[in-house]
């Protein structure tokens, strides 16, 4: 369970508050990040985003990236529900429709290898 769901536990308000972002800001998509636990990478100063729907995954990796400071050679890898890993190519648009949480949040794990195959 990703940690800002243990900080704010009541579903209603996780979702009151989602519902409000969207219709004050209906062109963008809320999106919280978590470093993946037991995972060596630089923490992030703030876990919510508020990204526009034009933009790609590839795009949303470099936000995060520039944020962390890391290195072009080190990669970095995102997640939905800590299983779907995410392509370049995606749009963060598509992600959303197909992989928000019922609280309305797109829950989004970043972990520096890839834990698939």
């Amino acid at each position: 369970m990703h940690s800002y769901k243990v900080a704010n536990p009541s579903f209603e308000k996780r979702l009151e508050d989602c519902t409000k972002v969207l219709k004050k800001y209906p062109e963008k998509i809320p999106v919280v990040c978590e470093i993946k636990k037991d995972c060596d990478l630089p923490t992030l100063k703030k876990s919510m985003y508020l990204i526009p729907n034009s933009m790609t995954v590839a795009e949303f990796n470099y936000i995060i990236r520039k944020r962390m400071k890391l290195s072009e050679t080190e990669a970095l890898f995102l997640f939905v529900q800590s299983k779907y890993l995410l392509k370049s190519d995606s749009m963060m648009a598509d992600v959303y429709a197909e992989r928000k949480d019922s609280d309305g949040y797109l829950y989004v794990t970043i972990a520096k290898e890839s834990t698939t195959g």
